[in-house]
């Protein structure tokens, strides 16, 4: 087998998990998505709209963690289980403060940012009652990216894959006891017990969309203690053991954890930004092509979580490599990692553009925004290669402790180019003889193919023979 072949197949073995166990978080929100709707269209505005402001401040504090997964893995790499044990502790010391910030953050978005959004009162009700349980939420997760980033660093992405699952499984009933409540009958409490009660006994009182919150925050709470009690009762993972010795917080790396952090969470923050205002500037155009817009980026967020997995897996074997000091099998491994980045975005790109008009079809009746839906994704298809060349680069730049780069690619591809580009379109300025929405569409490929570009560029010289120095790590 060759170097690439075994490349290729070690990062797919490692993306594998990775994959589904994004999947897996992603899940809870369709779920909460999909039963509330059978609730009412005030429930479901109402859930989606707390899920947006919810995940902007998460966005940060994923960017954090992920990039910690590099300090980890070059630890790993170089076989000293009690550096990884000490940044293990740290990265949950760290957890905590970044918590209280995002849980803060949350509720801030409730109590300012919501009631100045153009929203029916009922649907901002809604909202409002999901976002309380959703801080509580914003609380824990940081402590769910701690022990997920260390298990995938020290090579067991399994275990948070299949805890992420339980969580998966366990939101579906957990949403449906929370939205319509718990309650046991007159008739049936009569004929357990002999008595003749008129009136039946409520358990939990049905919450509507809301409830969704509440499920959520207990499958997040119940996956950071199952993944803590198997850590400390498995034999193989004694080296991530706490209760043996729990260590004060280290600040010095702690700080070195956020340092390096810092930049990855802004970066993913305006990438993730730039996507959410696109909406905004879309909705100017009108209902027909808001909708069209909702269903291509729908698709096209699902797509992009095989080249994200990818990105996660050459951080972290990249990182390997780097701890047990072997550059030139890092730069092997990145070159790899960009080939099979390719070969996934092309793929990708083909299939896209084939199933186009049936993917459409499979998000709407409308035949009117079908059509429109299915021109986008047109151009989504081409979005497919360029992204994933870009996200495999950050992903590598993550391996090689560069994070500060990934901050400045960000925001000048999405915001310095590819935003007033999308306004410029959304204000009538088409591009060639296509509509408008195609015109953003056209921003977003061109402000992609920017970033890939740039990713491409600092990687080249981050594996260059002498390369510069990278970050600390």
């Amino acid at each position: 087998m060759s170097t690439t072949q075994s490349d290729f197949k070690q990062l797919l073995l490692l993306a594998a998990p990775l994959l589904v166990g994004q999947l897996a978080i992603i899940g809870l929100s369709i779920t909460d998505i999909v039963l509330s709707g059978h609730v009412s269209r005030n429930d479901l505005a109402g859930v989606m709209l707390g899920a947006t402001l919810f995940d902007l401040p998460m966005m940060f504090v994923l960017g954090i963690f992920i990039a910690s997964s590099s300090l980890a893995g070059r630890l790993h790499g170089r076989g000293d289980r009690e550096g990884v044990n000490r940044h293990f502790q740290n990265s949950l010391w760290l957890a905590l403060p970044i918590g209280f910030l995002a849980a803060l953050a949350v509720v801030l978005m409730r109590l300012y940012v919501l009631p100045q959004l153009d929203a029916a009162t009922p649907v901002k009700a809604v909202t409002s009652a999901y976002l309380v349980p959703m801080a509580g939420s914003a609380l824990l997760l940081p402590l769910v990216m701690a022990l997920r980033t260390t298990l995938d660093a020290t090579g067991h992405p399994r275990i948070a894959m299949a805890f992420n699952l339980g969580g998966f499984f366990a939101n579906i009933p957990l949403d449906y006891l929370f939205i319509n409540g718990i309650s046991i009958s007159a008739a049936t409490i009569n004929a357990l017990l002999n008595t003749e009660l008129t009136h039946s006994f409520v358990l939990l009182a049905p919450l509507g969309g809301a409830g969704c919150g509440w499920a959520t925050l207990l499958v997040i709470a119940l996956i950071i203690l199952g993944e803590l009690v198997y850590i400390h009762r498995a034999d193989h993972l004694d080296f991530l053991h706490i209760h043996r010795r729990l260590r004060r917080p280290d600040w010095r790396d702690i700080g070195k954890i956020f340092t390096l952090g810092a930049p990855m969470g802004g970066a993913i923050l305006a990438e993730a930004g730039f996507f959410h205002v696109i909406p905004l500037m879309v909705a100017q155009l009108g209902t027909l092509a808001l909708a069209a817009h909702a269903v291509a980026m729908s698709f096209d967020m699902t797509m992009f979580m095989v080249p994200l997995a990818l990105a996660q897996a050459l951080t972290i074997k990249t990182a390997h490599l780097l701890g047990a000091e072997k550059t030139l099998s890092a730069r092997q491994l990145a070159l790899n990692g960009i080939k099979l980045g390719l070969l996934i975005g092309l793929l990708q790109a083909v299939f896209v553009f084939f199933i186009r008009a049936r993917v459409s079809q499979l998000y709407t009746a409308d035949l009117a925004v079908a059509g429109v839906a299915t021109s986008l994704l047109l151009i989504a298809a081409g979005i497919r290669i360029f992204d994933a060349l870009h996200i495999v680069g950050t992903g590598i730049m993550r391996g090689y402790g560069d994070t500060s780069a990934t901050l400045i690619i960000s925001v000048a591809a999405f915001w310095l180019l590819g935003a007033p580009l999308a306004w410029w379109a959304a204000s009538g300025n088409h591009w060639f003889t296509v509509s408008a929405i195609e015109s953003v569409w056209l921003a977003i490929l061109t402000a992609v193919i920017c970033a890939s570009a740039m990713s491409l560029t600092r990687v080249s010289r981050l594996i260059a023979p002498d390369p510069p120095k990278s970050a600390p790590g």
